[in-house]
């Protein structure tokens, strides 16, 4: 399994990787982009083989979690995309859908809520 980790915050991207990783997917490969064109980048590099990418929705420079995650649904609509953000007025709903997002995840994240939504979308337990 490949998950993308997209955050400008190298402690979100670290604990993120470690809750991930903890989780014991077979086969797991986590990658880690610092802002959204990193990430299209990496997924690009990758010939769209990711499976889950989990993307803040708030950095600079570059795309942000909406631009990742249109730009995801438009080349490889099969790569499922979690949303963090700490816009707690963000809300999961039609618009989000339309763009590709499957889930979002609100800032602090609660750890086995985190892990639910993971395992929920990748269909892993």
């Amino acid at each position: 399994m490949k998950i993308l980790v997209i955050d400008d915050e190298e402690n979100v991207r670290l604990i993120v990787k470690r809750i991930i990783k903890d989780m014991g997917f077979q086969d797991l490969e986590v990658f880690e982009a610092s802002e959204g064109r990193e990430g299209t980048k990496l997924i690009l590099n990758e010939n769209g083989a990711i499976d889950l990418v989990i993307t803040d929705y708030n950095m600079s420079p570059g795309k942000n979690g909406f631009e990742v995650a249109k730009f995801v649904k438009e080349n490889y609509p099969n790569i499922p995309v979690i949303l963090m953000t700490a816009n707690h007025y963000m809300e999961e709903n039609e618009e989000t859908r339309n763009i590709g997002i499957k889930r979002i995840i609100l800032k602090p994240f609660n750890l086995e809520e985190f892990k639910n939504v993971i395992c929920e979308i990748t269909g892993e337990k």
